[in-house]
């Protein structure tokens, strides 16, 4: 793998002119952890009374099928401009932070929650530092006390290729390129993906090597933290206090930046999640990253083109 490299002080020096300081948490709205102690205090002994666990207890035999959420592929956007243009936020974030599988207000779905950190912004009111949860059509609870008695919510119609690959590196995936908007039917709790009623505009980066320390490509790691992650990792990890970096917001810059510049000119395929039938998918699945980042840029300028007259 080679990456063509570029000077960091002027990537950094950007940064600092568009982004006077990292927000965290503007938009108050419920990360992980809030979506998590809110499901265990409306099933505190478990979802067994759930909608979607009665339906599961149901089949014959039990639980012996997740529920499937069938897809109207004519909702999945046609190319990435539309995709962008239907989105209210487009967004570059880190690695996973948290998540946690719950179920829908209604009961009826299991959704998987991540938290990640915001490393670049192409449409929307997030800024760069700022902490990002989304909502995912896809999970497994368990229903009861026997380890049979669980159930779940797939994506269909089937094919679909699934929302995670393992990694050939066995590192964490991300950073990934996210194409968001709110759920209008408030069923996911959180951002969802913006094509399809939630299953397309996730596509992972995946620079190598992400985890070595002597890599160029870990500062994507690092950048990847938030202040409460960052001080946990070193903790469980290293059993020693908290590092500077993870309370200075100048190294804190000069990772994201780094990280920018990586992406930018990284010669990895992408790796796009959603349907089989996505044709946005299609098109971008192992597409060089840098190429793709190039398209996802052009689709944004596009979006902010006045109309021609």
């Amino acid at each position: 793998m080679r990456l063509l490299r570029c000077c960091f002080p002027l990537a950094i020096l950007i940064l600092l002119l568009f982004i006077p300081c990292f927000a965290q948490d503007v938009l108050a709205d419920k990360h992980v952890t809030d979506i998590l102690a809110e499901y265990k205090a409306k099933y505190p002994h478990g979802p067994s009374d759930s909608i979607l666990c009665k339906w599961a207890l149901a089949q014959h035999p039990p639980y012996s099928r997740a529920r499937l959420r069938e897809v109207n592929t004519a909702t999945l956007e046609k190319n990435l401009v539309a995709l962008m243009q239907a989105s209210d936020d487009v967004v570059l974030v880190g690695i996973d932070l948290r998540n946690a599988i719950v179920l829908t207000p209604s009961g009826e779905d299991a959704v998987t929650y991540t938290d990640s950190r915001v490393l670049r912004v192409w449409k929307g009111s997030y800024k760069v530092g700022d902490l990002l949860t989304l909502g995912v059509w896809q999970g497994v609870i368990t229903c009861g006390t026997d380890t049979k008695d669980f159930t779940g919510t797939q994506v269909g119609p089937v094919p679909v290729s699934m929302f995670h690959t393992r990694n050939p590196s066995y590192a964490p995936d991300g950073p990934f390129v996210l194409f968001l908007q709110r759920d209008k039917n408030e069923q996911i709790e959180s951002l969802r993906l913006a094509g399809g009623g939630g299953v397309q505009g996730m596509f992972d980066l995946r620079p190598p090597d992400i985890w070595d320390t002597h890599s160029a490509s870990s500062v994507c790691h690092t950048a990847s933290y938030d202040h409460l992650a960052c001080q946990a990792f070193y903790e469980r990890s290293h059993g020693k206090v908290t590092p500077e970096g993870c309370r200075d917001p100048a190294v804190d810059l000069r990772n994201i930046a780094a990280c920018n510049e990586i992406m930018n000119n990284l010669i990895e395929p992408v790796v796009a999640f959603g349907m089989n039938q996505d044709p946005v998918r299609e098109k971008y699945n192992g597409v060089p990253v840098a190429s793709f980042l190039k398209e996802v840029q052009e689709a944004a300028d596009s979006w902010r083109a006045p109309p021609s007259k």
